[in-house]
């Protein structure tokens, strides 16, 4: 059990706390404001042997303030020595619209100041904006958040690093509600990359069916059921290689065009249009004429077979 705590967490008892847990996150900063108890919290934390983190709750609203946030998070913990994650808290309507650029800003920071960066977000701006990026994960679902865990998130495991699953938790020295998180996939020294799943080996074919689909899924972490649903009947023409067993028509977009459109850095609607394909193909270095035919597609096969 992990614990998450800030300011509204006045008061901790932590060597009543420290056997109940397997760590701590502070809370350091609420935009560039650092938490008034974040040193305190710290300096308790590191005298106890408890093992923490901290994170960011991130007001930016554009690149700029972003990377501005990261350089003060850098010089608030100078002196301190977290042995976890400094995550970047983005999970408000006005910050997720930059969240993929701003992760990757934070992270990069934080990594060449040598720490480890990550992100905290909720289930929804992670599938929308967040997924393939490929760095530490630390995701939000609460379910009925009765203090244990419910609903687990509804995203692969490969991908998430910690689950926090309720708002309400209880632990003995704390007065009140604390989140609780668990360990979902311990963390490693480098920072994950998209799932990638055991070796696969696909029929270099020139058609996208669902094993091609769920070859991607699997790469990407999003659920692997080989079908690519919420494709609008009107892009349907730029994609001739693509089966129909595989794609769906409909309004939605599908979670894993939305993950590879992350993963192309173009608008994520998770719709297959003529943009994400001439991206996809200037990434796979084919000829980039916006059309899903048979040579984009076996080189798209290629290099899942490589992954």
């Amino acid at each position: 059990m992990i614990i998450d705590v800030s300011k509204y967490q006045p008061t901790i008892d932590w060597e009543t706390v420290k056997p109940q847990i397997e760590g701590a996150i502070l809370r350091l900063a609420y935009g560039t404001r650092q938490d008034v108890t974040f040193e305190q919290k710290a300096r308790e934390c590191e005298r106890l042997g408890i093992p923490y983190g901290a994170y960011v709750f991130t007001t930016a609203t554009s690149i700029p303030q972003a990377a501005v946030e990261a350089d003060m998070a850098v010089k608030m913990l100078a002196g301190f020595h977290p042995t976890g994650h400094v995550w970047f808290d983005t999970e408000t309507n006005q910050t997720k619209q930059i969240s993929r650029e701003a992760t990757d800003i934070f992270c990069r920071t934080m990594q060449a100041a040598g720490l480890k960066g990550g992100v905290y977000t909720g289930q929804s701006t992670y599938k929308n904006y967040l997924m393939g990026l490929g760095v530490p994960t630390w995701i939000a679902r609460y379910g009925v958040n009765n203090g244990s865990p419910s609903y687990k998130p509804d995203i692969s495991p490969d991908v998430i690093n910690l689950w926090q699953y309720t708002s309400k938790g209880r632990v003995n020295g704390i007065p009140g509600n604390v989140d609780l998180s668990q360990i979902v996939t311990p963390f490693t020294d480098a920072a994950p990359t998209p799932a990638t799943p055991a070796k696969v080996t696909l029929t270099v074919d020139g058609q996208w069916g669902k094993s091609t689909t769920k070859a991607l899924q699997k790469y990407f972490g999003t659920p692997a059921d080989g079908i690519v649903s919420g494709q609008p009947l009107s892009l349907k023409k730029y994609r001739p290689a693509t089966s129909d067993t595989s794609w769906k028509i409909g309004t939605g977009g599908s979670m894993v065009i939305r993950a590879l459109q992350n993963w192309l850095r173009v608008s994520s609607d998770g719709k297959m249009g003529k943009g994400t394909i001439t991206a996809l193909q200037r990434r796979l270095n084919v000829t980039a004429d916006g059309i899903c035919g048979p040579n984009t597609v076996k080189a798209l096969q290629k290099y899942l077979n490589t992954v």
